[in-house]
């Protein structure tokens, strides 16, 4: 019987890049829209903090002007997160956003106060530091996971940047070094020593440091992207590992770069569990009361396995097979094996009493120990855990038996003996109820001695 179990390192980069394009949009989408909560929230404490700080450097009636501004610029934060969450796909709306954003930054860095009593030459308001604030915005795309969406605003703060530059360049009375020809060092001065002397190489300095931000918070934006790629196949990852192996080993096996181990011979309880009388019941009701039933049943199954630190191996449509020492052996193999059985007997009957109509369906369970050959096996695409060898043969076998002797659950001998070491407990006491057949004949094997309960 084999389990299959997919790591990180057993993909190659060609699947790897297909899964990755197939789980973005899912991750991804989860994270932006948290984060971009957070960028909002962010923003708005911002603002505030901001507007606080514009009442220290004007009197009040002067900061109306900006308050409303100052608004402007939470809802189109507000937008931001909107789209992200519940229109991701509406491109043409992010683009207005984020131009709406920079285009009032803009405004904002460069009107005149018509509730301020003087002005400033337009020249003078690009030199104020204003730039500035034109990177907070930008630094807040970082908290997204989208290369390309840093680079557009990046492209579009500089677009805005340079507009209002030419539109100051074009004010009554500016002038560039394009308009008045500058030749040496005192023309130079005399320029600067202009109110209305507009520096474009103050403009290129800007441009070029905006491009080398942009080009490294891209980046940044593309590992952080890897990063929560990588993080979230680890997840993935440990829920595969999850659905075969107990939750208390699965952080262990995740650790090791060789989860399974090598291939190797070691004792292992192999146990077989079955619905009677499934198919008659399944012929008298609908395939969604089938699927139901089934779901019911191997999730009652499963965690009785995980219960007594076993492996699901596998279901096996109204069965499974799951083992008890593997990948690694414990203390109490066997005697988990069979009190996983009758932890199994007894969910099931208390589970199908408590049903409105009778099922008329029980569980039948063999259990069988001993040496198995179990390993990974596959190449570097696809791995394989492997449990072969006759004990699995012979477990499969007595859960068949269980018909023909009227019982419930049929225990190979070497189980009982390996469970009576284990709990230093004799046959007796560990198995109370339990009745003894030195040798019952099972097909394709030897006759052997089996408890029966």
């Amino acid at each position: 019987m084999t389990t299959t179990i997919t790591s990180a390192g057993d993909i190659d980069a060609g699947r790897s890049n297909s899964r990755t394009d197939a789980a973005m949009p899912t991750i991804f989408q989860r994270e932006e829209v948290s984060r971009e909560w957070l960028a909002f929230c962010a923003r708005a404490i911002s603002l505030a903090i901001i507007s606080i700080w514009l009442t220290t450097l004007m009197p009040w009636e002067e900061t109306l002007f900006y308050l409303p501004l100052i608004l402007a610029f939470i809802g189109c934060g507000y937008g931001h997160y909107r789209v992200t969450a519940y229109a991701p796909h509406w491109t043409w709306a992010r683009l207005l956003l984020i131009a709406f954003d920079f285009g009032l930054l803009a405004f904002t860095t460069t009107a005149d106060n018509p509730l301020n009593d003087w002005t400033l030459p337009p020249p003078l308001r690009l030199e104020s530091g204003n730039f500035g604030f034109f990177f907070v915005i930008l630094s807040s795309v970082g908290l997204s996971y989208s290369t390309r969406r840093t680079v557009v605003t990046g492209l579009i703060a500089g677009i805005a940047w340079a507009s209002v530059y030419l539109w100051v360049a074009q004010q009554p009375g500016s002038f560039t070094y394009l308009d008045t020809p500058l030749n040496d060092v005192t023309d130079w001065i005399a320029a600067r020593e202009n109110f209305n002397f507009v520096d474009l190489h103050g403009l290129y300095q800007d441009l070029m440091i905006l491009t080398i931000v942009t080009g490294i918070l891209a980046l940044s934006v593309h590992r952080s992207r890897r990063l929560v790629l990588e993080q979230a196949q680890l997840a993935r990852e440990r829920s595969n590992l999850a659905r075969y192996f107990p939750p208390n080993m699965v952080d262990s096996l995740a650790g090791r770069d060789e989860p399974l181990g090598s291939t190797r011979t070691q004792p292992v309880a192999v146990l077989f569990a079955d619905i009677v009388g499934f198919t008659e019941w399944a012929e008298q009701h609908s395939p969604g009361e089938v699927i139901g039933l089934l779901r019911e049943v191997h999730a009652k199954l499963e965690a009785a396995v995980f219960e007594h630190d076993g492996t699901l191996d596998k279901y096996l449509g109204d069965g499974l097979m799951a083992t008890f020492g593997t990948p690694r052996r414990g203390p109490r193999d066997a005697a988990n094996a069979i009190a996983c059985a009758q932890s199994m007997v007894s969910a099931i009957d208390a589970w199908s009493a408590a049903q409105t109509e009778p099922n008329r369906i029980r569980l039948s369970v063999g259990i069988q120990y001993g040496e198995v050959v179990i390993g990974d096996i596959g190449s570097a695409r696809r791995m394989e855990f492997t449990v072969l060898g006759d004990t699995v043969n012979v477990a499969s076998r007595l859960e068949a038996a269980t018909r023909e002797l009227g019982c419930r659950i049929l225990i190979g001998e070497p189980v009982v003996t390996a469970a009576c070491e284990e709990s230093h407990l004799s046959p007796a006491d560990l198995l109370p109820t339990a009745a003894r057949y030195d040798s019952i004949k099972i097909k394709g094997h030897t006759a052997i001695g089996v408890y029966a309960l």
